[in-house]
């Protein structure tokens, strides 16, 4: 599948901020699907199932960066916080 080799790159490259960005328009997408489901006669069951196949493969892919060590990948992803 493409997307496994997509986050497969972005852990080699340890680019935990791309994994993030993949994960945060997957969710977008899943709600976009949703909303035009329940606003609709659209069957959208097969695209939610693939959308969430791409979920997992992608938290494997961050979790691959977690162990190994290269949690700091992940958390400068993160935005600023307002806060700080």
């Amino acid at each position: 599948m493409a997307i496994e080799q997509i986050v497969d790159a972005y852990v080699r490259l340890k680019d935990g901020r791309a994994l993030l960005d993949l994960r945060a328009h997957r969710h977008r997408l899943i709600v976009d699907l949703n909303k035009l489901r329940s606003d609709s006669d659209y069957n959208v069951s097969l695209a939610l199932g693939k959308m969430a196949e791409d979920l997992a493969i992608i938290n494997v892919g961050i979790e691959q960066l977690e162990a190994q060590g290269d949690i700091g990948a992940i958390v400068r992803a993160l935005p600023a916080s307002p806060w700080s």
